[in-house]
Formats: C-alpha cells, structure tokens, sequence
C-alpha cells in the first residue's frame, strides 16, 4: 500500500520535534529504523510519522526516553492510546457526539451536531468549544491508527459547506468597508479563513475570498483592483525563520502594515519578526477586538 515518504526535514516541520532529537532516537535509542537512498539520505514511512509523534506523547507526560526504547511497537501504541482517552474522558458531550460521527463517517450526523451547537451557542463557541477540541482529537486518533486521512478530510468538507452556507445566508446590511482573504501559494488550511469571513459579513464589511494557494502576483493584482481595507492572510505551515520573512516582507511591500492581518500559528513562532502596526490573530478574541474598532 503507497505510504508518504519523509524527509527528515519534513518530520522536523510537521512535529515539531528537532531533526537533532530525532536523529538521537534513531542512533543513540534504535527507536526508528529509516530506509536509505543510494546516496544515504535518510526517508521516513507514515508510519515513522505517527511513532514519533506518538514517542513524543509519552515523553511530554513524563516517561524517559531511554524507558521508552525498550517498550514494543505495540505497548508505545497501547500506552498512548490511555494517555489519550485518559484525558478525553472529561470532552463536552458535542465534542465526542462528533468524533463518533467522524469515525462512523456519518455527514449527516455531523452536519446536526454543528447546526444544534450553533444554534445553541453561535459561531465562536461553537468554534472554540468543539471544532478545535474536534481537530486535536482528530491528529491524536490519526497517529493511533483510529482514523485515516479519509476521516478528517470528510469532516473538513461537512465543516466548510456549514461555515460557507452559513456566510451565504448572512443578510446584513453593508457598511462600506472591504477586506480580501486568501492564503499563500504554499497554504491549504482555510477554515479559520472561512470563520472571518462569515464573522465579518455578519458585521457588514464585504468580503472578497480568494481561497487557497494563490500566487503572491495574483493576490497583488486583486489588491490593486480592489483596494480593501484590509488583508487577511493565515500561515499555518511549518516553515523556517527565512520563508516566513521573506514572506512577510512580500506582505508588507504590497499592502500598507495598518491594513495587513496575519493569523495561523507562525504568527505565534515569529511574533519578534512582525512589526507592531501589523494586526495578528492568535485566538478569535484578537479577531473580535481587531474588527470591533
């Protein structure tokens, strides 16, 4: 069965785990096995993926590592597996409704679920109560072999039609400001995208979405055409120091910084990087106080 095939730079960026540490629990502690190239350069399997996030799981509550390399296959699986139902045990009640709807692949199910919580608690909550919790639980099963990439992809869509049909539905009169949102060529996760765009039609604001991948020359020619009062951008991808400046300086030598709004978690890793007159996103309470000026 085709497999990922991974970089050691590529587990680095996707874990976030050094590719130093990685290589002491390949040579010092055997824990992984990699294949070699011709020319010796090494390549991780999925499923090197998911044991080294699941070594991690076990070592961030505490276990050492040298304990950890005697464990089987097996017993690192089984030990994470308690480790993440121990601490699933207290989830809201919607929030593991929605996981057994994913693992059922039931998109009914899951679309009812997120109406009834909405209707009951909004968008943000809904958002912040169970989505988030929602897509952690997700990575957790994934790298436990619960659930496969076809779980969250089926999950993603029925969120992304309930935000988008949600934002189509939104009736409000406009008041005369615009804002662009799109993501970088090298980026592919637009749900938050979609939360600020149904968050800032319901405020009035008219929204132009370009959506996902779009070249930086593309995005400027929107720009230009449409001059919005701001830019909202999010970068999520893991990416070095350099990428996200040289990215950041692309940013800012096309849009004015007061108009500029980035969010995803680089804004996090390189806040030292982004100068102060750009707004940031690090929650959606940032967002309400950005757009509630």
């Amino acid at each position: 069965m085709y497999q990922n095939i991974y970089l050691i730079k590529d587990l680095e960026n996707l874990t976030g785990i050094k590719a130093h540490t990685i290589r002491i629990w390949e040579l010092r502690h055997k824990l992984l096995q990699p294949i070699r190239t011709a020319t010796n350069i090494r390549q991780y399997s999925e499923n090197d993926l998911k044991k080294i996030l699941n070594i991690n799981l076990l070592y961030n509550d505490g276990i050492k590592i040298s304990k950890i390399a005697k464990l089987s296959e097996t017993d690192i699986i089984n030990k994470a597996t308690e480790l993440v139902e121990s601490r699933s045990a207290d989830s809201p009640i919607d929030v593991k409704n929605l996981i057994d709807a994913i693992l059922e692949m039931n998109s009914d199910k899951m679309h009812n679920i997120l109406e009834d919580v909405f209707k009951e608690k909004g968008i943000v909550q809904l958002y912040q109560e169970v989505v988030v919790p929602v897509l952690v639980k997700i990575g957790e099963l994934w790298q436990l072999n619960t659930l496969n990439i076809a779980h969250e992809h089926i999950f993603s869509n029925v969120l992304r039609e309930f935000i988008i049909a949600l934002s189509n539905g939104v009736t409000k009169p406009r008041i005369g400001k615009k804002v662009i949102l799109f993501l970088p060529a090298d980026e592919q996760h637009e749900l938050p995208l979609l939360l600020y765009q149904y968050l800032l039609r319901d405020k009035g604001w008219e929204c132009i979405y370009l959506g996902q991948k779009v070249p930086f020359v593309d995005f400027e020619k929107s720009y230009y055409k449409f001059n919005p009062d701001m830019v909202i951008t999010s970068m999520i991808k893991s990416t070095s120091e350099k990428q996200f400046t040289d990215t950041l300086e692309k940013f800012l030598s096309a849009v004015p910084h007061d108009r500029l709004c980035l969010s995803g978690s680089n804004t996090v890793t390189y806040f030292n990087k982004i100068p102060k007159t750009v707004s940031t996103i690090h929650c959606l309470d940032d967002f309400v106080q950005i757009f509630s000026k």
